[in-house]
């Protein structure tokens, strides 16, 4: 998202990229479930979260579009295959991440939650089913960059088909999954980079606007270490360096 003050009157610009979105599923449960204990507690594991997937994005070439609570928009340009193995990377260590730090510090939080409930001895404590998880999606093409002024602040908000799917193709799919668009798997099925994936795709479809929309799917492995670097092609610019997922 930009945000430079002053700028207004700006027309539309239209780009070509990678779209990855990156949602907390049932974030809304989880605050509800911490919430009348202490609201600060889902605040402060959504931004745990983002504080640790944000510069996993950035040093893959991301542009971060849009930022809510629940969810994250990241931009790649490049090349079609280069870009959708960026975003498949940073969807691959953003779980990761999810999975290593945040489902046990959601688990300490309930926990922290219940034990209050316990010791007032009123109130209804928290489930201890819930649990903090992930999904998130790639779609590719065009978009067409709207800027939004106040006088004071100035943002670009995306619009276009490439952005309506892949926000739907992420509530598609169970947590802890990854949805692409048709072709983005087609670019991604045969990359030796994602070979460990190869077997697993399940190919699925989604109506959409009356039209049915053709994706596939893959349950992320909960690594353990980080992602193979991506290998550029001898025609394009190197890949950006990547940095480990955090500890």
């Amino acid at each position: 998202m930009s945000t430079r003050p002053g700028e207004a009157e700006l027309e539309a610009s239209e780009f070509e990229a990678a779209f990855l979105l990156v949602d907390i599923r049932g974030f809304s449960r989880i605050v509800y479930e911490l919430g009348p204990h202490d609201p600060r507690r889902a605040g402060v594991l959504a931004r745990s979260f983002w504080s640790k997937v944000e510069p996993i994005a950035k040093s893959l070439g991301g542009d971060i579009y849009a930022w809510q609570g629940d969810c994250l928009l990241v931009a790649y340009r490049g090349t079609p295959r280069e870009r959708a193995l960026r975003a498949l990377k940073t969807a691959q260590e953003a779980h990761a991440v999810a999975w290593q730090d945040l489902v046990p510090q959601c688990w300490e939080l309930l926990t922290e939650a219940a034990h209050e409930v316990q010791y007032a001895g009123k109130g209804q404590p928290p489930s201890r089913a819930t649990q903090f998880a992930v999904s998130s999606a790639i779609s590719d093409g065009s978009v067409i960059a709207v800027p939004r002024s106040d006088g004071k602040r100035y943002t670009e908000e995306l619009t276009g088909d490439t952005v309506n799917l892949v926000f739907s193709i992420t509530k598609a799919v169970p947590p802890w999954h990854i949805a692409v668009t048709k072709p983005v798997y087609d670019r991604l099925k045969g990359d030796e980079s994602t070979k460990a994936l190869a077997d697993q795709w399940e190919e699925r479809s989604l109506v959409l606007c009356g039209a049915p929309r053709n994706f596939a799917s893959v349950k992320l492995p909960m690594l353990d270490r980080p992602v193979p670097d991506i290998k550029p092609s001898a025609t394009s610019t190197p890949s950006p360096s990547v940095s480990s997922v955090p500890a």
